[in-house]
This record gives structure tokens, C-alpha cells and sequence, in this order.
């Protein structure tokens, strides 16, 4: 399984850990539902992800712990969750293909510490990454 969409389906609870076990997942769409809690320590084995979408639930935690071993993520949606703990996501070193991620607003900017972004202001929210080449 490679792709995996539970996008608005009013699913409710924490995210199963056992999604951690789909070590070959690339894309992974978990938005628009009603999940709490934090995102499963047992992502670390989702080293093939690319593309994760965790907007619009009630997450909180840090997102980076759970993601530090998905190396090839370049698409990252976290908006409208109620993060509290947020790390730096435009780090080169961290997540070298990172190019987008949507945030909520200007006004988190220095809670993502995108200072390689060049917008975090467009609507959608989005911040687009251009220094991955430098």
C-alpha cells in the first residue's frame, strides 16, 4: 500500500499506530477529520512518505517528532490543529525535499521558522520553499 485517503470522513480518536507499520507509503491524506492526540511515534518507519496531509484536526504535540525519518517529504499540510510543540520544518538538513507546507497564517511564521520561504502569506496559507537547491 503506497497511498492511503481517509480525507473527511468524521473519523474521530488518535490515529492508529498501525499506519506506522505501512513503512512503503508515500501518500497519506488524514484531513478534515476530528483526530486528537499526537501523530504515532511509530511514523518514524514511514521513510518513503512524501506527501502528508493532517490539516483540520485537533493534533497537538510536535509533528517533527514523529516525521524525522521521512527524509522524503515534500508535501506537508498542518494547518488548524492545535500544535504545541512546533519545530523547524524548512530545514534543508532535516527534510531536504521539502519544497510546500501549509501553515495557517503570517502570524505562525516564526512558529515554522521558514526563514528560506519566500510567501507564508497566499491564500490558501501556503509556504513554498525555493532554497532546497542552494
Amino acid at each position: 500500500l503506497t497511498a492511503f485517503g481517509l480525507t473527511s470522513n468524521q473519523l474521530t480518536g488518535t490515529i492508529p499506530t498501525e499506519i506506522g507499520s505501512l513503512w512503503e507509503m508515500r501518500l497519506l491524506q488524514l484531513g478534515l477529520n476530528h483526530f486528537t492526540g499526537t501523530l504515532p511515534m511509530e511514523f518514524r518507519s514511514l521513510w518513503a512518505l512524501q506527501f502528508l496531509d493532517v490539516s483540520e484536526n485537533s493534533l497537538t504535540g510536535s509533528p517533527a517528532n514523529a516525521l524525522r525519518a521521512s527524509r522524503r517529504l515534500n508535501r506537508l499540510w498542518l494547518q488548524n490543529n492545535n500544535w504545541t510543540e512546533v519545530e523547524t520544518f524548512c530545514s534543508q538538513t532535516t527534510y531536504p525535499e521539502l519544497t510546500l507546507m501549509n501553515a495557517n497564517s503570517c502570524e505562525e511564521r516564526n512558529l515554522y521558522n521558514c526563514s528560506c520561504c519566500t510567501t507564508c502569506c497566499d491564500s490558501p496559507p501556503v509556504v513554498q520553499r525555493h532554497c532546497f537547491a542552494l
